[in-house]
C-alpha cells in the first residue's frame, strides 16, 4: 500500500484501503490543479511500465514478469505489477456509482445506451485507474500501461524515443494496440503515417503510453465522474478504453508496437484472439511501396465562424492555429484566413481589441465582419478569390474540424493531380457506445464515415459530389470557378433585383465537381480526376453552428427549406449541367443512415482503381 494520499477519494476503497477517506476528501477539495499535488521528477530515470494482472492469474504473472525482466536486461526500464480489481470487488464498491449508472453481470450494446454496464467493465476501468494513480504518485513524466495478454516488441522498445517523437505534439495518450481487425486493415492504407486520431472503433486498453498531463486529465475526469449531477455525453462513459481515451488527447499507433500472446484478457470479456489480431498487423517496413511525394508547396486555409464571447474565439483561433501548424509539418507555406462573424459593431470592436496581436500574426489572419442571423459563408470567402492563385491549394474548412492527427502526406499522395479532394469526417462522441443508437444529424451522413471506411479496402473514390466541410482545391480551378459562381447577383433573391442578401450557402458545393470536369476539358490535355473522396479521416467536433437541412432533405422546417430554394434555383437555372452532375449521387446517399453491404457495393463503382494498395 502506498504511503501517499490517494488521488481519487471516490475509489479509495478500491485503490488504497489503508488511507482514511475523509482526510483525502478534505485535501482534494483544496486542489485545483492535480499537478500541484506531485511534481514530476526532472531527474533522468528508467521508463516506467505498469502491468495489470489479477492476483489469481499466476501463469500470466510469470509470463509478463519474465518478459519484462528480459527487456530490463537490454533497456533502461522499471516495471511494477498492478493488482487488478476483481469482478467481486467491483460488485462491492459499485454502490458509489448508483444514481446514474446501473450494473449487471452481462450487458449488450443496448444496455450501454441506458447507462447499464457490467461489473467486469467497472473492474477493468478501476484497474486502469489504479495503475494511472500509481504512475502519478510516483511522479512519472511518461509511462507505459499494459495488460497481461500483450508483449512489447523489442524493436519498438529499441526505437521508443523515435516513435514518441513522431507523435503529434499535443498527445496525452498513445494507444499502441487495437483489437479491431477492420481498423488494423485500415492502417495499411497509411504508408507515411505513424499515428492517427483515436476513435471509439479503436477498441482495447491492451497497451498505451501516457504522459503526465494525460494522467492529470484522466484522474481528474474520474474524480468529477461521481459528483452528484446529471450525467450526459462523455460523463456517461464507463467502458475503460472510451473513458481513458475520450478524456485525454489520444492517438492510435498504426504500427505494430506490441503483440498478443493469445491468452485472452483476464480483466475484461473478449472473444477476439490476440494472435489473429497480431497477424493482421504489419509493420511499416513490410509494406514496400514507392511513395510519390505529392505534397503541395503552399496552401491557403479559409474558414468562417460565428462567435459571441471571447472564450469561443480563443478556442477557434487555437484550433485554426493548430491546423495550420499541422500542415506546416509537410507543406512549405501555409497561411490561414479566419472570418469572424459577430452580430453587432460593439462586439466586433471588443473582440478586435482583444485579438489585435493575432490579427498581426502571419500564421492566422482574423477578419471581423458584422452580420446578424445566419450568414452565407461564401460571401466572405469571395474576398479571398483574388489571392488564391498565390497558392497551390486552397483548403475551405469548417471551423469545427481538427486536422491534427490527420494523415496529410498519405492524403496528398492519394490525391495527387486531383482538382477537388476531401477526407471523411468523424465525431468521437457519436461513436461512443452510449450514443450508438443516435441518428446521424447530417443529411449526407456518408461523409461522416459512420464506420464504413473500415469495411472497405479501397481508399479513394471518384465521386460526383463532395459536401463542403473540409475541401482541398487546385487554386487555378478555384479562382476560375468562384469568380463565376460567387458573382454578386447570386447572393440576392431574384438574381440581384433585391437588396436583401441570401443567408443560405447551399449551391456552390453541389456544382463544383461538375464544373471541375468542364474545367479539365478546357484547360488540360491529359485526364485529371475532378473530385475524389478519400477514406482518410479528420476529426469533426460538430459545434453545430448552422441549423436546418438542404432542399434534398425531407422538409420539416418549411421556412428554412424555402430559404435554401432561392440560391439553388438560381444556380440550377444558370448552370444546369454542373447542377445535375451530382444529382443522382446526392439522391442515393442523401438521408442514408445505414452503411451496409448495399452502400459499400454502390461506392465500389466510384473507386479510384489506379491507387496501389498494400493490404494482402
Amino acid at each position: 500500500m502506498s504511503r501517499y494520499p490517494t488521488i481519487l477519494p471516490i475509489l479509495a476503497d478500491v485503490l488504497q484501503r489503508s488511507v482514511p477517506q475523509l482526510e483525502h476528501t478534505k485535501f482534494l477539495h483544496k486542489i485545483r490543479n492535480m499537478d500541484d499535488l506531485y511534481e514530476p521528477t526532472n531527474v533522468s530515470r528508467p521508463l516506467a511500465i505498469y502491468w495489470i494482472n489479477l492476483q489469481s492469474s499466476a501463469d500470466r504473472h510469470h509470463l509478463i514478469k519474465s518478459h519484462l525482466d528480459a527487456l530490463a536486461a537490454k533497456f533502461e526500464i522499471r516495471s511494477e505489477r498492478i493488482v487488478a480489481v476483481t469482478e467481486q470487488e467491483a460488485v462491492q464498491n459499485s454502490d458509489v456509482f448508483s444514481g446514474w449508472f446501473r450494473f449487471t453481470k452481462h450487458v449488450s450494446y443496448e444496455h450501454h445506451t441506458q447507462n447499464i454496464y457490467s461489473f467486469k467493465e467497472l473492474a477493468c476501468l478501476q484497474s486502469h485507474l489504479r495503475a494511472l494513480e500509481r504512475a502519478f504518485v510516483n511522479g512519472d513524466d511518461i509511462a507505459i500501461i499494459m495488460e497481461d495478454d500483450v508483449l512489447l516488441r523489442e524493436d519498438f522498445m529499441h526505437n521508443f524515443n523515435r516513435y514518441v517523437q513522431r507523435a503529434p505534439s499535443d498527445w496525452n495518450i498513445l494507444q499502441l494496440y487495437t483489437l479491431n481487425e477492420k481498423v488494423i486493415r485500415y492502417f495499411r492504407k497509411l504508408r507515411q503515417t505513424y499515428y492517427i486520431k483515436w476513435f471509439p472503433e479503436h477498441w482495447s486498453t491492451g497497451a498505451y503510453i501516457i504522459n503526465r498531463q494525460g494522467l492529470s486529465k484522466v484522474l481528474r475526469a474520474a474524480r468529477e465522474m461521481l459528483k452528484p449531477s446529471q450525467r450526459s455525453g462523455m460523463d456517461r462513459v464507463l467502458v475503460a478504453d472510451e473513458f481513458l481515451f475520450i478524456h485525454a488527447e489520444t492517438y492510435t499507433s498504426t504500427f505494430e508496437a506490441v503483440r498478443g500472446c493469445d491468452m485472452g484478457s483476464s480483466i475484461q470479456d473478449s472473444h477476439i484472439s490476440s494472435v489473429d489480431v497480431s497477424a493482421a498487423y504489419r509493420t511499416k517496413l513490410d509494406c514496400h511501396m514507392k511513395i510519390n511525394d505529392a505534397v503541395p508547396r503552399s496552401i491557403l486555409i479559409v474558414s468562417t465562424v460565428r462567435v459571441n464571447v471571447v472564450s469561443e474565439l480563443k478556442t477557434i483561433v487555437a484550433r485554426i492555429t493548430a491546423n495550420t501548424m499541422w500542415l506546416q509539418k509537410s507543406v512549405f507555406r501555409v497561411e490561414s484566413r479566419l472570418y469572424v462573424v459577430v452580430d453587432s459593431s460593439s462586439k466586433l470592436q471588443m473582440l478586435a481589441r482583444r485579438f489585435a496581436d493575432t490579427r498581426r500574426a502571419d500564421l492566422v489572419k482574423l477578419v471581423f465582419k458584422v452580420h446578424a442571423g445566419r450568414y452565407n459563408k461564401f460571401w466572405f470567402i469571395r474576398n479571398e478569390v483574388p489571392f488564391m492563385r498565390l497558392f497551390e491549394k486552397v483548403l475551405i474548412v469548417d471551423s469545427d474540424i481538427s486536422l491534427v492527427g490527420f494523415p496529410e502526406r498519405d492524403f496528398f499522395d492519394l490525391t495527387s493531380g486531383v482538382v477537388i479532394s476531401a477526407p471523411l469526417r468523424r465525431s468521437k462522441r457519436d461513436g461512443l457506445l452510449t450514443n450508438h443508437r443516435l441518428t446521424p444529424r447530417q443529411w449526407f451522413a456518408a461523409f461522416s464515415g459512420g464506420g464504413w471506411e473500415y469495411k472497405i479496402d479501397d481508399n479513394a473514390f471518384e465521386v460526383p459530389f463532395i459536401e463542403m466541410f473540409c475541401v482541398f482545391m487546385d487554386t487555378s480551378f478555384a479562382h476560375w470557378y468562384f469568380s463565376i459562381v460567387l458573382d454578386e447577383k447570386y447572393f440576392h433573391p431574384s438574381y440581384g433585383l433585391s437588396q436583401t442578401r441570401l443567408s443560405s450557402d447551399f449551391g456552390p458545393d453541389i456544382m463544383w465537381c461538375g464544373a471541375a470536369q468542364e474545367w479539365i476539358k478546357r484547360v488540360t490535355e491529359t485526364y485529371r480526376v475532378p473530385c475524389m473522396l478519400t477514406s482518410l479521416v479528420v476529426e469533426h467536433l460538430d459545434e453545430r453552428q448552422i441549423e436546418g437541412q438542404s432542399v434534398d432533405a425531407i422538409n420539416d422546417k418549411g421556412s428554412i427549406s424555402r430559404m435554401e430554394q432561392a440560391p439553388l434555383k438560381a444556380y440550377g437555372d444558370n448552370f444546369p449541367e454542373w447542377f445535375d452532375f451530382s444529382k443522382a449521387f446526392r439522391k442515393r446517399i442523401g438521408g442514408l443512415r445505414r452503411f451496409d453491404s448495399a452502400f459499400l457495393n454502390y461506392m465500389k463503382q466510384y473507386r479510384h482503381v489506379s491507387i496501389t494498395r498494400c493490404l494482402d
